[in-house]
């Protein structure tokens, strides 16, 4: 550290941002994600309901996810996990160390719940960045959904 200076230009492990960014985003309403070019102007809007929307932290995609992210959302929106068996997996997905490291092994118990989810594990069997970012998306579908059930729970609490 050459004259107390720091670089900030490398770092280790490199995060990479896609010059055209897509985020995941969702709508508590209608429990639906979906990856939406970011932007700073203007409010996200449900394609599915036109209800208001919001980011979904977590990886930036590009546009050219967008197929696997729909098709990984409509497995799991359709899947309706109860609220338990969507936190064990949340919890599971969440390990970023690990899901760089052996995606493959946090898939497993994803598949098992979902086995519709099966075809990220045999289409990607030989890419492991390619698992880790299914991985990440199914994180973040999973984050949407959570998100949606404890919307709904706090309304039902208020109503009654």
């Amino acid at each position: 550290m050459a004259g107390g200076m720091i670089n900030l230009t490398r770092c280790f492990p490199c995060t990479y941002m896609p010059s055209d960014p897509h985020l995941p985003t969702a709508c508590a309403r209608c429990d639906r994600a979906w990856l939406a070019r970011a932007s700073l102007q203007q409010k996200a809007t449900c394609p599915f309901c036109h209800g208001p929307a919001d980011v979904v932290p977590g990886e930036s995609y590009k546009a050219e996810d967008v197929g696997l992210f729909d098709t990984i959302e409509s497995v799991i929106h359709a899947a309706q996990l109860p609220r338990l068996s969507s936190h064990r997996l949340w919890v599971v997905l969440s390990n970023v160390p690990e899901r760089g490291r052996r995606p493959d092994l946090l898939l497993l118990p994803v598949v098992d719940a979902m086995p519709s989810l099966q075809f990220v594990q045999q289409d990607f069997i030989h890419d492991r960045a390619q698992q880790a970012r299914a991985a990440g998306m199914i994180l973040a579908a999973l984050t949407a959904h959570l998100r949606a059930l404890e919307a709904r729970q706090s309304a039902s609490l208020t109503a009654t």
